[in-house]
C-alpha cells in the first residue's frame, strides 16, 4: 500500500503576514493586502509542488480578551480579513495546478451564495476549488451578521447537514 501526502499551504487573507517577525528581513514585503502579494505566494506554492493553498476565514475580529476587540485593534492582530474567494481567484489566475480552498460558514451564509461562489471559482480555475465546511465559532460573528448570539451547537450542525446537501446539489 502506498501512502500519499498532500502538501497544503495554510494561509490567512489578512493585514499581516503569517510570519510575525518577517518585517525584519531586508526583502520583506509590506503589501500583504494586494493581489500581487498573494499571486507571488501562489507561484511559490506551485513551484514547490504544493497541492493546495487553503485559507481559513472568520467573520469577526478575534475577541479572546473578554469579548473586547481593543487588544486586537491596538496591535493590529489579524483584525482585517479579506474575502478569501476573491484572493483565491487572483491566485488561480497565475497558477495551473494549485488547488484553491477556503472555509465558508453554513451558519451565516446562504447555500445558493456559497454554491455560486465556489462553483464560479471552480469554473474559472479549471476544477481546482475546494470548500472547507465550518459552522463558525463565536458571538462576534453572529453580531457582525445581524444576530444577537451564535446558534447552539446542535442547531448549527443540523443546519450544516441540510446546507451541504443544497450546496452540493447546486454546485453539481
Amino acid at each position: 500500500m502506498t501512502r500519499q501526502m498532500a502538501l497544503v499551504g495554510f494561509l490567512q487573507a489578512q493585514n499581516c503576514t503569517n510570519l510575525p517577525g518577517s518585517w525584519r528581513h531586508p526583502e520583506s514585503r509590506d503589501d500583504s493586502m494586494s493581489a500581487d502579494y498573494y499571486q507571488e505566494i501562489a507561484r511559490i506554492l506551485e513551484r514547490g509542488k504544493f497541492h493546495m493553498a487553503f485559507f481559513d476565514d472568520r467573520l469577526a475580529m478575534p475577541d479572546r480578551y473578554g469579548n473586547d476587540h481593543a487588544h486586537t485593534v491596538e496591535y493590529g492582530i489579524r483584525c482585517v480579513k479579506m474575502d478569501p474567494i476573491v484572493v483565491l481567484t487572483a491566485m488561480g489566475m497565475v497558477t495551473t495546478k494549485l488547488g484553491l480552498a477556503s472555509t465558508a460558514s453554513t451558519t451565516y451564509f446562504e447555500p445558493f451564495d456559497v454554491a455560486r461562489r465556489f462553483a464560479t471559482l471552480d469554473l474559472m480555475t479549471g476544477g481546482r476549488a475546494a470548500w472547507n465546511v465550518v459552522t463558525s465559532v463565536n458571538d462576534g460573528e453572529a453580531l457582525n451578521m445581524g444576530r444577537e448570539q451564535h446558534l447552539e451547537h446542535d442547531h448549527r450542525y443540523d443546519r450544516a447537514d441540510e446546507f451541504m446537501e443544497v450546496v452540493l446539489g447546486h454546485w453539481d
